[in-house]
């Protein structure tokens, strides 16, 4: 079942990625399509790595198509139980999205609509929208999850002291 969904969210990445993307920008895109494609998902990490590290450089367009790639990237994470993986391929869906939608709204509700509407050969559709809002929702409770460890190692001798005082001071 899951490869079944796989399958699918790949087929209409690399569909709704083929007619969009513009300038330099359309060799990345090209380069993820055919990467998805392949299913080689460490070449789609890493080109869509670098293209968000230009976040908000990109058009409209190539953030559609980035936030598809980090939604299918995220589905891979959760068939290899790649807690990690996911969590920061969910995070960059997120941050594409959010690019896009503060670029231009009406945009790119209407790209986010137009992506909704179509349907893979098997007849399934993703609404990037939805998605996202699942991501939110599961990074909020893995968040809420995730302690983090602090590197004592780190900690300055000036830290350090203030730390031993604040514990005196609590002892007495």
């Amino acid at each position: 079942m899951i490869r079944k969904i796989m399958s699918m969210l790949m087929i209409a990445a690399v569909a709704v990625m083929a007619v969009s993307c513009a300038d330099e920008q359309e060799k990345k895109c090209k380069e993820i399509a055919e990467a998805l494609q392949k299913q080689d998902f460490t070449k789609v990490a890493e080109v869509c790595d670098g293209l968000y590290s230009q976040l908000p450089d990109c058009n409209i367009k190539t953030l559609g198509d980035m936030t598809l790639s980090y939604i299918t990237l995220a589905a891979v994470g959760i068939t290899q139980n790649d807690t990690e993986g996911t969590a920061d391929a969910m995070r960059r869906a997120v941050g594409c999205y959010d690019e896009a939608m503060k670029k231009d709204t009406a945009k790119a509700q209407e790209m986010w609509q137009k992506f909704a509407a179509e349907k893979t050969p098997e007849g399934m559709s993703i609404n990037p929208t939805e998605v996202i809002e699942v991501f939110r929702t599961s990074l909020a409770s893995f968040d809420a999850q995730t302690v983090p460890s602090v590197d004592t190692d780190s900690i300055s001798p000036a830290e350090d002291i203030a730390i031993e005082e604040t514990t005196a001071v609590s002892e007495n």
